[in-house]
């Protein structure tokens, strides 16, 4: 069970727990001085919260021209995926508010953060408040890409693998070799399953059984980390899917429409691709069973 809740905040009501955090993470620790914390602006803006039990944890803010600033997650709590929440929340309230794209100052040392959510940078680094800033852009709505050929495709699912925080959704009829069956993807997935206690690689297929012959990678994945990495085969009931289709949990996804064409569909910030795609996985997903096909490379 996640040990922690994210909502809405409320300037007003959420005031005190709101400059905890702020103050303990810019004033305290990164030595912000205090008038260049504090605006006027924060009345107006849409303020996130996160709280484990009664306890503030984390935030965020989201200004009326579309700026996500005052991104603060408390040292106990970082790496943990409470601030991917925070700016997911943030994004999609922008989204659902109707704004067309989101900018953000973000300190140097998290470009990588933000940049797995879609930010791109913008100009040169510059200093606020004595810190190291770069000006990053997200156009809002799902960024739409196509892909073809091979290698093209196996890239592009590696990029996604790589992209993923803690989860990692893959269905595939054959477990396609050709995209599948290559080190720095699984090297990608194993990072992935690596994460953190609440890291998860499901694998979907209808038969393993010739991938087993050609010891594939994702084989040999799900036998080194059986606690992380699951893979199950399709219930013979089910009609396999003519496609091959992965998500992750930062809201991009993978799809290739017909798994014997090499053409796909790249997603990025897609959260309502993504739920349709999970739907119709966790349907199969939970009819599926084990594949005895893995028990050979058990460690």
């Amino acid at each position: 069970m996640r040990a922690y809740t994210v909502r809405l905040g409320d300037w007003t009501r959420d005031l005190d727990a709101l400059r905890r955090i702020r103050t303990q993470v810019f004033i305290e620790e990164q030595k912000v001085p205090v008038e260049l914390e504090w605006d006027e602006i924060d009345s107006h803006c849409v303020h996130v919260l996160a709280l484990a039990g009664a306890q503030p944890i984390a935030t965020g803010r989201l200004t009326p021209d579309g700026y996500i600033g005052r991104m603060a997650v408390l040292a106990p709590w970082r790496g943990r995926g409470v601030g991917a929440e925070i700016l997911q929340k943030l994004l999609q309230i922008a989204r659902d508010r109707g704004d067309r794209e989101c900018r953000l100052n973000a300190q140097t040392h998290a470009r990588g953060f933000y940049a797995r959510f879609g930010f791109e940078a913008e100009g040169t680094e510059f200093l606020e408040a004595g810190i190291p800033h770069q000006a990053m852009r997200l156009r809002l709505g799902p960024k739409e890409n196509i892909v073809a050929g091979p290698v093209a495709l196996a890239d592009a699912l590696e990029s996604l693998a790589q992209s993923a925080r803690h989860r990692f959704n893959l269905y595939s009829d054959d477990l396609a070799p050709l995209l599948c069956d290559r080190l720095p993807f699984a090297a990608a997935l194993r990072k992935c399953a690596l994460s953190g206690p609440r890291a998860s690689i499901r694998i979907l297929c209808r038969d393993a059984q010739a991938a087993a012959g050609t010891g594939h990678a994702l084989l040999r994945l799900a036998a080194a980390i059986p606690s992380h990495v699951e893979l199950r085969r399709l219930a013979a009931t089910d009609e396999p899917p003519t496609s091959l289709y992965a998500w992750t949990d930062t809201g991009n996804a993978f799809h290739q429409p017909d798994a014997g064409q090499y053409s796909a569909v790249i997603l990025h910030q897609a959260p309502i691709r993504v739920r349709e795609l999970a739907r119709e996985f966790q349907a199969l997903w939970e009819r599926a069973e084990p594949d005895p096909e893995i028990r050979q490379f058990r460690l």
